[in-house]
């Protein structure tokens, strides 16, 4: 999952993650060791650095290729990792002993001065993890043996054992040697899988560590493909062609049980699914009783019953009750459109509007409960604006290519993120504004002329066609107020009112301006500004 903003006042529509519904497998009978696995799921990775990401479909890829200092069971209890023990030794130290023996992939050993680099490498200034927050209470790392640190934390944190199943330990030698966008493409870890390959939006290839830790994995080799469409997922399945999906939607549950060399597991989730009411921008959602009458509005028992077919359960909060903390006290909003109605008339807002933004196969059903919530909003009255998204497209990001053009989507270095804006392509949406798209499916992103500084200024303009591939092309003028470039072409007018435009580097005086050339799915001739 991306970084979701915390401006959230509350929570439209809990659901416990699918009971387990959506994983499907195939019948296979192999000797320990020797099996291969392709796995279909609904996205692609978005990182391989795994200190890049907070997004769990990619987290669980990259769970193969690193270890963290503890992990959980499958009764969420935690367990030794690379952390062999654990202890409090002062208000605000914990003590950690760590694991002899261990080596990563290239053959550099696992030791203190690797877990004291991971940590202060996702709080350095110039690398931008979406994983700083987990470990905001943690204020340094001291090593006090090659096998034991201590972390000291701003205040007491008893959570801290908790912290550590997600302190995922990176290689410091081989990180320094070939630089943070290198080790996104080719990551090194102590995981129970090696990296084999990364071709991206089509399959990441991993292979056994027979050295590891734990033991010799039971599966040679794993390879996951993305597959965003539950059908073509599903018959993938069938056809042999993948050993493993995630999220069969409940409609199709008892067709994939016919089949004697498939079956269906279900197991109970500690995820939620939930529509979450985002307040950063203001707006009638500020209001309480606004965000309340949308809970009362919608009949979350009735789309479980008749979309998920049963598949799911209505949570009371964002603790499902498999998790420690759980309050199974707190009332859970019941649907009452009436009382809706009355708090949408005290708050002034009889007349509100709103927009829902969901993924499209992220989640089983996720498009048809959007639907449904969408549906539920309008019969209340309650105007709403559904937009369902391919998942993997929602979180592609349009960022100037450093030093080389680049697919749509492509990884890209922690180094190049930091220092530019992002624009997120959001099916016709851009932070809000929408990202106009012509006949030849191209969206488009508006840019501001260059800073002085650089040697050419002017505008630059951002083409993404169907295929996927940046394109950058000089415009004649930017017109900063309006946001939009002053061109006769209309098919490259950029839509106005853009909120976030981009600001990209020209080319150094000299370089030629003419558009590269395609060659085998990549950007080949590449001007060095590219």
């Amino acid at each position: 999952m991306r970084r979701v903003i915390r401006s959230v006042a509350s929570v439209l529509a809990i659901l416990a993650a699918l009971a387990g519904v959506g994983l499907a497998a195939r019948a296979h009978v192999w000797a320990a060791g020797e099996r291969e696995v392709t796995i279909a799921q609904g996205i692609d990775a978005e990182f391989l650095d795994v200190q890049m990401t907070n997004n769990i479909v990619t987290l669980i890829i990259n769970g193969s290729i690193y270890d963290t200092l503890l992990t959980r069971d499958k009764q969420l209890q935690l367990v030794p990792a690379l952390a062999t023990s654990y202890k409090l030794v002062g208000d605000k130290v914990w003590e950690v002993k760590l694991r002899q023996g261990v080596k990563f992939h290239n053959g550099e050993v696992f030791d203190a001065t690797a877990v004291k680099f991971s940590f202060e490498r996702i709080n350095r200034g110039d690398f931008k993890s979406p994983q700083k927050g987990w470990f905001s209470t943690i204020e340094a790392v001291e090593i006090v043996d090659p096998f034991t640190v201590r972390f000291h934390t701003k205040v007491p944190d008893p959570s801290m054992p908790a912290r550590m199943t997600l302190m995922y330990q990176l290689a410091p030698k081989y990180v320094a040697q070939v630089g943070d966008a290198q080790a996104n493409l080719k990551p090194v870890g102590t995981g129970p899988f090696k990296f084999v390959e990364w071709a991206k939006n089509d399959r990441i290839v991993v292979e056994a560590n027979d050295a590891h830790w734990s033991g010799k994995p039971a599966v040679r080799r794993a390879t996951w493909k993305p597959i965003p469409e539950l059908g073509s997922r599903i018959a993938a399945l069938q056809t042999g062609q993948a050993d493993l999906i995630v999220n069969v939607p409940p409609d199709q549950v008892q067709a994939v049980q016919a089949s004697k060399n498939l079956r269906i597991e279900k197991t109970p989730s500690c995820r939620i699914i939930s529509f979450a009411i985002a307040t950063i921008k203001g707006g009638p959602i500020t209001d309480k009783r606004v965000r309340q009458a949308l809970n009362h509005a919608v009949d979350m028992q009735g789309i479980v019953d008749a979309v998920l077919l049963g598949n799911g359960k209505r949570l009371n909060s964002w603790m499902p009750p498999n998790v420690w903390g759980y309050d199974p006290s707190i009332p859970f909003y019941e649907y009452n459109p009436k009382k809706a109605k009355e708090l949408l008339a005290a708050a002034g807002q009889s007349n509100l509007s709103v927009t829902i933004q969901a993924p499209n196969g992220r989640w089983a059903m996720d498009k048809d409960i959007a639907q449904a919530v969408a549906g539920q909003l309008n019969d209340n009255g309650i105007k709403d604006h559904p937009r369902p998204q391919d998942r993997g497209h929602r979180h592609e990001r349009l960022v100037p290519a450093q030093p080389r053009s680049r697919p749509l989507g492509d990884a890209e270095p922690a180094h190049g993120r930091a220092r530019l804006p992002v624009l997120e392509p959001r099916g016709g949406q851009a932070h809000g504004a929408g990202a106009g798209r012509d006949e030849h499916g191209e969206a488009e992103a508006a840019v501001q002329p260059a800073p002085a500084a650089h040697s050419r200024g002017g505008a630059v303009h951002l083409r993404v066609p169907a295929d996927g591939h940046l394109r950058r092309q000089r415009a004649h003028q930017v017109d900063a107020a309006r946001r939009r470039v002053d061109t006769a072409d209309r098919n490259r007018v950029l839509v106005s009112l853009l909120r976030h435009p981009l600001t990209l580097p020209s080319p150094p005086t000299g370089e030629r301006d003419e558009e590269p050339q395609l060659a085998g799915g990549r950007v080949s001739n590449v001007p060095p500004w590219e």
